[in-house]
């Protein structure tokens, strides 16, 4: 075997018979959005109402008391979760992650708002 950085990758080509899927809809590993919002001092977004759109539709939710929300029955993507507050219209971008990475980290991941 060689190890020529011209040849790495060459050997992990897809059976011509199977197509790729990053996210296998029959499993029971189902993509979520967990998020805890936050501001620009890393308080949490208390009980605020956002919006999040992306793959599967617009969802109206409201955070909790730490400033969480979690999405379950999406499409596996990128949402846009958008609040509207005191000095506008505030959006960031956030990606599904699978249940199963939660079993080794329990936390939600931080978006700042």
């Amino acid at each position: 075997m060689t190890n020529h950085a011209a040849d790495w990758g060459r050997s992990a080509e897809l059976p011509e018979d199977e197509e790729y899927s990053p996210f296998d809809a029959e499993s029971q590993d189902a993509p979520v959005l967990f998020l805890r919002l936050v501001d620009a001092e890393l308080q949490p977004r208390r009980h605020l109402p956002v919006e999040i759109s992306g793959p599967s539709g617009r969802h109206s939710l409201i955070s909790d008391g730490e400033g969480v929300v979690f999405l379950d029955g999406c499409e596996p993507g990128a949402y846009a979760v958008s609040a509207a507050l005191g000095t506008g219209l505030l959006t960031a971008s956030a990606h599904t992650l699978f249940l199963s990475d939660l079993t080794d980290d329990k936390e939600p991941y931080v978006l700042m708002l």
